[in-house]
């Protein structure tokens, strides 16, 4: 908790009423939930709500905007992934290496381009970091930085973080219910019960089997959502067989929800073919994820990830079946 976090969200908030002149979208998409900011006599696109500039503001705890600005605009600058480069500033700030909300940061991010001294070793990110320095860290499957939040309190975003074809799982977990929960919870317990008909598939804290069937159902829409070259955030308030006609206006062939779902279940498996050929099958998360006051149970969570591979047609240890890759159309890679 930081306790100037909303004197911070106002600051930004008045920064970016200031100096957003339009907006701005991802390639042909409608919502343009961008906002174009034009601050120095420099202009470009931000995403002003999606985890990237919160998290320079609230993880960095940096209450001047106009410092969170050049701090976002060097990541951006430098190709470095915000969310990851954020966690990692956070962990260095806990081994006394840089002073969150100040200038330091913008020097140790520095140090990092350049693998200057011990920016070398931050440069290969949380977990090379926690090994060297012997300090425990948060990070989710492949030793990759969590997205945004932590996932011991949510079940199911522990799941998919564990499974995920990478570490990064934003993909996979945008608008997963249990995340607005606390805030909106009728609406999160409508939509477990919609999908897979069990209101305890929202609940963060739930170990249960509606809560895998969920998150299947999740990865797909996700999965859908990006071969079709859609934004998610349309996909998901959009039925799906709204985005089959569309599928159809666009290519002249027609292809049922049925079919788009078996799409994405194609998808998923040779993403997993993959990353078992090339050694990064093991579905597992951070140590210090099942330590402390607040921990997942692994146990619990291990009876999920079975349940996990049973419904993507896998065996108990998460390699796609010879039936499932004959029933997917992928029989030559059985």
């Amino acid at each position: 908790e930081w306790e100037k976090a909303e004197e911070a969200a106002m600051n930004a908030r008045k920064f970016f009423e200031e100096h957003t002149i339009g907006r701005a979208s991802c390639f042909s998409c409608p919502l343009r939930c961008w906002g174009i900011v034009s601050y120095k006599e420099e202009t470009l696109p931000i995403n002003l709500c999606q985890g990237t500039f919160p998290a320079v503001t609230f993880t960095l705890k940096v209450k001047d905007p106009e410092l969170a600005w050049r701090i976002y605009r060097k990541c951006q600058s430098e190709g470095l992934d915000i969310m990851s480069t954020v966690a990692v500033v956070a962990y260095a700030s806990r081994l006394g290496k840089v002073k969150l909300g100040s200038e330091e940061i913008l020097n140790f991010i520095e140090k990092i381009v350049e693998r200057e001294g011990e920016g070398d070793i931050f440069a290969e990110g949380i977990k090379r970091a926690s090994e060297h320095f012997g300090v425990p860290a948060v990070y989710v499957k492949g030793g990759m930085e969590s997205w945004s939040s932590d996932v011991r309190p949510f079940v199911g975003s522990a799941l998919i973080s564990a499974v995920a074809d990478s570490g990064g799982v934003n993909r996979a977990l945008y608008g997963f219910p249990e995340f607005y929960y606390y805030i909106k919870k009728e609406q999160a317990e409508r939509m477990a019960e919609m999908f897979v008909g069990d209101v305890e598939a929202a609940y963060p804290w739930s170990y249960s089997e509606s809560k895998v069937r969920f998150a299947v159902l999740w990865e797909n829409l996700h999965i859908i959502a990006d071969s079709l070259g859609v934004c998610v955030i349309a996909l998901l308030t959009t039925p799906l067989k709204l985005w089959a006609k569309a599928f159809k206006a666009v290519t002249g062939e027609s292809i049922t929800e049925d079919e788009l779902m078996r799409t994405a279940e194609r998808i998923r498996t040779l993403e997993r073919l993959f990353n078992l050929k090339h050694g990064n099958g093991k579905d597992e998360l951070s140590p210090r994820l099942f330590k402390g006051d607040v921990k997942l149970d692994r146990e619990k969570l291990e009876r999920m990830k079975k349940v996990y591979y049973s419904l993507r047609g896998w065996d108990e240890n998460g390699v796609p079946t010879r039936e499932t890759l004959e029933k997917l159309g992928l029989g030559d890679l059985a």
